[in-house]
């Protein structure tokens, strides 16, 4: 699913990613491997920062020989398991609005 990020060409996506994970991530997919490397490394660079706003420790993913770059939080979570998708709504809206904050935090929206 991609919903708009304040980042133009990003999008913040919940993500069932199979093998008993889920995440939500900053998806980086502008029209350039380059494009999308500058705003991936424009965040790296200001990594303390981003992940002191968010709140937690983050993955840096820059999907090497691929276009798109992600950022992300995984956490345990299986799209089958019907009892837990009440938790796993809650992971991703809490998720989605540390990510927001963050962004703000290093005026990622600029990018």
């Amino acid at each position: 699913m991609w919903i708009t990020a304040p980042i133009r060409g990003c999008g913040l996506n919940p993500v069932f990613a199979g093998k008993g994970n889920i995440r939500q991530e900053i998806y980086i997919d502008r029209p350039t491997t380059e494009q999308c490397r500058a705003v991936f490394d424009a965040l790296h660079a200001r990594r303390e920062e981003f992940e002191a706003a968010y709140g937690r420790r983050l993955e840096w993913d820059p999907l090497e020989g691929r276009k798109a770059c992600r950022i992300f939080e995984p956490a345990e979570g299986d799209v089958e398991n019907e009892a837990e998708h009440e938790e796993y709504i809650e992971f991703f809206i809490d998720a989605g609005e540390r990510f927001r904050k963050a962004i703000s935090a290093v005026n990622g929206a600029s990018l």
